[in-house]
C-alpha cells in the first residue's frame, strides 16, 4: 500500500481512540523482510528501489500531516540505510530509535558521533532500550522505552509541526 493508505489504515485500528493521540510513528525497519520490495532485499540496494520507499514515506508523513498529529520516525541506523539510502529529507521530525546501548538514556549513544549518526539526526526523542521484557501479572512480553515527555504534548504554535517540502 502507498504510505498515505498505511497511516489511514493504522488510525481506523485505533478507533475512537486516535482523537487522543499525541503523535503518530512511521516505522521503517526491515525485521518484515517478506514486506520489502525485492529491490530493498538486494546487496547492496537498489537505489530505485530506495527512492522508491523515501517517497512512501513522504506520502506516509503528508497523511499525518493532514491528520494534525506530530510525527515521530521509528528507525534503526542499518534499517534507515538499507531502506533509504541514509537520506537527510525527514531529520526536521523528531526519532524513535531503538538502541539497548546507554539503557534509558535517551542522550546515549550519541547520534552525533560517526559510528552511531544516521538520516541527519543529532538526538531522538525515545528510545527503545530493552526488548523482550516479560511483566508479571499477567505475564507478557515487552519492550521498554523512554521518550522525552513533550511527544506526548499538544502542538502548539511555539512547537509547530515541521514541514515537508
Amino acid at each position: 500500500m502507498d504510505g498515505a493508505s498505511q497511516v489511514r489504515e493504522a488510525l481506523a485500528a485505533f478507533g475512537p481512540e486516535a482523537a487522543h493521540l499525541s503523535f503518530l510513528a512511521i516505522d521503517v525497519e526491515t525485521s518484515a523482510r517478506n514486506q520489502l520490495s525485492p529491490g530493498l532485499r538486494s546487496e547492496p540496494p537498489d537505489p530505485s528501489a530506495q527512492q522508491q520507499a523515501v517517497f512512501r514515506i513522504h506520502e506516509a508523513v503528508q497523511q499525518v500531516q493532514e491528520m494534525n498529529l506530530r510525527i515521530v520516525i521509528y528507525a534503526k541506523k542499518s534499517d534507515w540505510q538499507r531502506i533509504t539510502g541514509d537520506t537527510e529529507q525527514f531529520k526536521a521530525f523528531p526519532l524513535w530509535n531503538p538502541r539497548t546501548i546507554g539503557g534509558d538514556d535517551l542522550t546515549r549513544p550519541d547520534l552525533r558521533k560517526p559510528g552511531d549518526t544516521f538520516g541527519g539526526w543529532m538526538n531522538r526523542i525515545g528510545k527503545q532500550y530493552e526488548l523482550d521484557t516479560v511483566l508479571n501479572d499477567p505475564p507478557i512480553k515487552v519492550d521498554l522505552n523512554v521518550f522525552d515527555l513533550s511527544v506526548f504534548s499538544p502542538s502548539d504554535s511555539n512547537n509547530p509541526l515541521p514541514s515537508f517540502t
